[in-house]
């Protein structure tokens, strides 16, 4: 229980760094006017997500499996 605890722990710091990651591209990308800017943009928008359905999915997947035992 507590190595779960600690997996959720870090897999959220990592999806953290990765968000803010992105921030930064989209920053510097807009403020150099890359032609990168706009992929960037969207990856801000898909990247968190797709991190919620990853989530939710584990999620259902974990309840249908608890179900079945």
């Amino acid at each position: 229980a507590a190595s779960d605890v600690y997996k959720r722990q870090v897999m959220a710091w990592v999806g953290l760094v990765v968000i803010f990651a992105l921030i930064v591209l989209v920053i510097v990308t807009g403020v150099t006017g890359s032609k990168y800017f706009m992929p960037s943009l969207a990856l801000v928008i898909i990247v968190p997500i797709l991190i919620y359905v990853v989530l939710w999915l584990g999620k259902v997947l974990q309840n249908h499996k608890k179900n079945r035992s």
